[in-house]
C-alpha cells in the first residue's frame, strides 16, 4: 500500500490540475478577455507569498498594497486573494510536506481542521452584518438572516473614519487602507 502522504499529495495534485484547468475555462469564457498576469501583480504576488512562507501571511499585505495603490476593486480584493493566492498555497503545501517531517494522521487533523473552521467560519462570517453610521458604530456585529440593502449597510464591515490630523506614518496609511466612511468612492 503507498504511504498516505503520497496519496495527499497526489490528491492535492489533482485538486490544483482541475483548479487551474477551471481558471482556464472561465478566463477564455469572458466576453472581454484580459491579460492572465501582469508584472506589476507578479511581484506583489511574488513578494507577499515570500512574506507567507515567513510566517507574516499573504492575505493582509496583499490587501494593504491593493488599497494603497488602488490596484484592485474593493469588492474584488476577496476573489482576487483566493484566487491569486491558490497556486502559491499549494507549491507551499507541496514543499512543506515533502520536507518538515509529520506524522499522517497529524497532517491529516490539521488539514481538517482548517477545511471546517474555514467551512464553519465563511457561514458565520457571511450571514453577519456590522451596522454603522458616520456618527457611531455597533458595539458588535450581528447575525442576519436577510443581505445587507445598501452600502452604509453593508457586509463589508464597520465604517471607519480618522479625523483631524494623523499622529504617525501608520495612522495616515491606517486612514488609506481602512474602509472609508460612505464607500471607497465617495469623497467625504
Amino acid at each position: 500500500m503507498p504511504d498516505p502522504k503520497i496519496l495527499l499529495l497526489a490528491a492535492l495534485l489533482a485538486l490544483t490540475a482541475a483548479f487551474v484547468l477551471f481558471w482556464i475555462a472561465q478566463e477564455r469564457a469572458r466576453p472581454q478577455p484580459g491579460p492572465l498576469l501582469s508584472g506589476l501583480h507578479t511581484l506583489i504576488g511574488f513578494l507577499t507569498n515570500f512574506f507567507d512562507t515567513l510566517g507574516i501571511g499573504s492575505f493582509a499585505t496583499t490587501t494593504t498594497v491593493y488599497r494603497l495603490w488602488r490596484l484592485v476593486p474593493v469588492q474584488q480584493v476577496p476573489g482576487t486573494l483566493n484566487v491569486g493566492d491558490a497556486l502559491p498555497t499549494v507549491a507551499q503545501a507541496l514543499i512543506y510536506i515533502t520536507i518538515v517531517a509529520v506524522g499522517f494522521e497529524t497532517l491529516a487533523v490539521l488539514i481538517l481542521s482548517a477545511v471546517g473552521g474555514s467551512w464553519i467560519g465563511a457561514s458565520i462570517v457571511a450571514g453577519m452584518r456590522c451596522t454603522s453610521s458616520m456618527k457611531s458604530t455597533s458595539r458588535a456585529c450581528r447575525l442576519v438572516r436577510m443581505p445587507a440593502r445598501s452600502p452604509g449597510r453593508s457586509s463589508t464591515g464597520p465604517d471607519v473614519d480618522f479625523t483631524g490630523t494623523p499622529s504617525s506614518f501608520a495612522m495616515t496609511y491606517a486612514s488609506v487602507v481602512l474602509p472609508r466612511p460612505g464607500g471607497p468612492n465617495s469623497s467625504t
